[in-house]
């Protein structure tokens, strides 16, 4: 009944804040309009107009650079600018390049344009609760999230962590920083991982846990609004702080998947299975889901709702084998 009320105040708690933040955006849309010359129209949000291209922010396709000389006209909230007059009146200071009302905001989106052109993604998320009554309860998450994905390589880097204290104590104290690296092969669906995750808790039998592991890997699914992985390979662990300190060679297996069934709304999962290659019964699994619904397009402003899920067979007597965190918060994504 604690876990019910602790979980369900949480998502009230965040629900009442992303209900603020859909009323707050719900009139932001995009309202900029390029035409080019062969009569078609793009709307979407201009980020910056100069004499070589326009840089225009498409709801779904992200950054798009188009030419100069394939536009005909662009409207920018109701004004319309021909592609082949002058944009600035006869007399008078020149007109500035970027035609958008906020420069220092969009410095930073002209920035992320830029930085999504070449592969690059990173995000922010935060949650924060707070409970008073017969028991008085808060609890802080933050993470980030940092990628890049090319024709032959895909980088992603996450780090998170967890406080939370009950009655004046720390129940909660959770660090987890992980490195992923797939490097794929010409025309082929298998490529080679490497992946490592540092986690420190101290409510767990061990205070630091090292685990480093890398092998072949499989993209079973690839599709524009859904993928799938598998990969498996050997590593080793290391664990500080416990009864059972030895280095310990292990392997691994798992898979992974996104899914985008609206322009919205985002699911991922992934769940790695680990085990000691010495002594199968030593085992450990870590599994993570995420479910991202965007509020706003314009800052790419996100509710976001995860969890994450962690076992392991052998334990210090006395700590419990499961593991189970939930949040939900904000995420911002640039």
């Amino acid at each position: 009944m604690r876990f019910y009320k602790r979980f369900f105040g949480q998502f009230d708690t965040v629900f009442c804040m992303g209900c603020v933040f859909i009323i707050a955006t719900v009139s932001l849309s995009y309202a900029d309009e390029v035409t080019l010359k062969s009569g078609d129209v793009i709307h979407g949000k201009v980020i910056i107009q100069d004499a070589n291209s326009v840089l225009l922010e498409h709801a779904d396709l992200g950054p798009i650079t188009i030419p100069s000389d394939k536009v005909a006209s662009v409207l920018i909230s109701d004004e319309i600018i021909q592609a082949d007059e002058p944009a600035e009146p006869e007399t008078g200071p020149p007109a500035p390049s970027h035609l958008v009302k906020e420069p220092e905001f969009d410095k930073l989106k002209a920035f992320s344009a830029r930085a999504k052109e070449k592969g690059w993604s990173s995000s922010i998320n935060a949650s924060l609760t707070s409970e008073t009554g017969n028991t008085d309860e808060r609890s802080f998450r933050m993470g980030f999230k940092l990628g890049r994905e090319l024709s032959n390589m895909k980088f992603v880097s996450d780090l998170a962590y967890y406080n939370k204290e009950s009655d004046g104590e720390k129940t909660d104290d959770k660090l987890t920083i992980g490195l992923l690296r797939d490097q794929t092969f010409k025309d082929s669906d298998w490529f080679f991982f490497m992946m490592g995750r540092y986690d420190y808790d101290v409510f767990e039998s061990w205070r630091h846990r090292v685990g480093l592991h890398l092998g072949p890997g499989y993209k079973l699914i690839q599709k524009p609004d859904f993928w799938m992985d598998l990969r498996a390979g050997p590593g080793v662990r290391k664990e500080w702080g416990s009864d059972n300190t030895d280095p310990k060679f292990e392997g691994i297996a798992g898979t992974s998947f996104e899914w985008k069934p609206t322009a919205r709304q985002t699911y991922s999962f992934s769940t790695l299975f680990y085990a000691a290659i010495s002594d199968f019964s030593d085992h450990r699994t870590r599994t993570t889901f995420d479910w991202d619904y965007l509020l706003s397009d314009e800052i790419n402003l996100s509710f976001v709702l995860g969890i994450l899920h962690e076992y392991q067979s052998v334990v210090d007597p006395g700590k419990d084998k499961n593991d189970t965190r939930i949040h939900t918060g904000i995420r911002y994504k640039f």
